[in-house]
């Protein structure tokens, strides 16, 4: 795995993000999402949530870790699903 910088910016929630980008804020109107703008923007709705994450432990969000948020993702599902 490969780090690389990347810009800290207020990313609206994940259903908010995706009417953005397919009610002609980040596409044409009327144009399909590609799967590669797609892939982006989970990446980016993933990194709002590991951000969210370590602020919420009082941690630095220049550091990483060792955790990704899909982690809490999939432990909620897999307490849903018992």
């Amino acid at each position: 795995m490969q780090l690389h910088p990347v810009v800290a910016w207020e990313v609206p929630n994940s259903s908010e993000l995706l009417r953005l980008l397919v009610g002609g804020g980040l596409t044409n109107e009327g144009e399909h999402v590609t799967w590669e703008l797609g892939e982006k923007a989970n990446n980016t709705a993933m990194f709002a949530m590991y951000i969210s994450l370590l602020r919420a432990q009082g941690l630095d969000c220049s550091n990483f870790y060792g955790s990704l948020p899909v982690q809490a993702v999939e432990a909620e599902l897999a307490k849903t699903l018992r």
